[in-house]
């Protein structure tokens, strides 16, 4: 089974979805989401760039993601 990568902060997911990386959304019974990617060095490196605040992405790309991804929670 492949590893992949679980976070629930809606911006960093935000903002690898806007970076190119492909989103897979869990709801809980609880109502709280997973985020999960598939694993990769470049995952790895950008998540880095985004902690450290060196992540530089397109605004319009970025407001799309976060638009997508409440889509998908709250569908």
């Amino acid at each position: 089974m492949e590893k992949k990568y679980k976070t629930r902060d809606m911006n960093l997911a935000s903002s690898l979805v806007a970076c190119g990386f492909k989103v897979e959304v869990r709801k809980n019974n609880n109502n709280i989401c997973d985020f999960l990617f598939k694993n990769s060095k470049n995952l790895d490196t950008t998540i880095a760039q985004y902690w450290n605040q060196e992540l530089e992405i397109e605004a319009s790309n970025l407001f799309t993601a976060i638009k997508n991804i409440k889509a998908r929670i709250y569908d």
